[in-house]
């Protein structure tokens, strides 16, 4: 399995790559090109360039969840195919829980996707599910992921529109990862974990033959160790090491772009 970062916040002492607090990855692995994340703004699609990654070779994206930071460099991604003239012969798998694409706000200003889908998009075949979605055999989108831990009751992340349009808190149920079967074990890819990383963990520990390697990029031990209240830092940081299936985690810290 290959896994490109193609933005993030950090970039070291690089002066040929650009950061900003966005995430996106290019997933190469079981035949498949997957764009987990846009980032932002254009910054991943720059960095593609640099990297010399053909952006028009990929065969999903998949969001681990809604907001800005996660979901805004779709439009670029668009605008880009616009400008080669290129339109794929077959469309792009876009594979997200269906509450990434609701409304999302946060101190009063629009935070969620802001790509419009049209009935007859010439880019994306949009794929919407609360259940765990096989992108390949060893390829999973997890879904909705069950918040068992008590631990990890997790607080709201600004607003969002319910079914009956109304505003509501937003516990960001459409949080959601990949989960990766690879001969070394499984590898779950995270976004933020605002569902939390031990109920991600776990959900992904009951797939059909798992296995014992487990991965957590991006967000999640940002979170941990930035927004959450003291004592569940400890319970979650205590939770890691004393859980015998994971053997790494690898975190990519950040921070929120509200």
């Amino acid at each position: 399995m290959r896994l490109t970062v193609l933005v993030d916040n950090n970039t070291l002492i690089d002066r040929y790559l650009i950061g900003e607090p966005g995430v996106s990855y290019l997933i190469e692995y079981d035949g498949q090109k997957i764009l987990f994340d846009t980032g932002y703004s254009d910054v991943f699609l720059k960095n593609a360039q640099t990297l010399k990654i053909d952006l028009t070779s990929i065969d999903s994206i998949v969001f681990s969840h809604g907001h800005n930071d996660h979901t805004w460099g779709l439009n670029h991604l668009v605008q880009y195919y616009d400008r080669i003239n290129f339109i794929p012969e077959r469309k792009i798998n876009l594979i997200c829980h269906p509450d990434a694409l609701t409304p999302k706000y946060f101190d009063a200003k629009a935070i969620g996707i802001n790509y419009r889908f049209d009935q007859n998009d010439p880019f994306f075949d949009k794929i919407c599910s609360k259940k765990p979605y096989p992108l390949t055999e060893n390829i999973i989108f997890l879904g909705q992921i069950p918040r068992d831990n008590k631990f990890e009751m997790l607080t709201p992340v600004g607003q969002t529109v319910d079914d009956k349009s109304e505003i509501t808190d937003d516990y960001v149920m459409d949080d959601s990862a990949l989960a990766i079967k690879t001969e070394d074990g499984l590898v779950v890819v995270t976004g933020c974990s605002h569902a939390g990383i031990a109920n991600i963990i776990e959900y992904a520990n009951r797939l059909p033959e798992k296995n014992t390697l487990f991965r957590s990029l991006a967000g999640s031990i940002c979170k941990m160790l930035m927004k959450i209240a003291s004592r569940r830092q400890g319970i979650t940081l205590k939770y890691c090491p004393q859980t015998p299936s994971i053997r790494a985690i690898v975190p990519i810290l950040r921070r929120r772009l509200a």
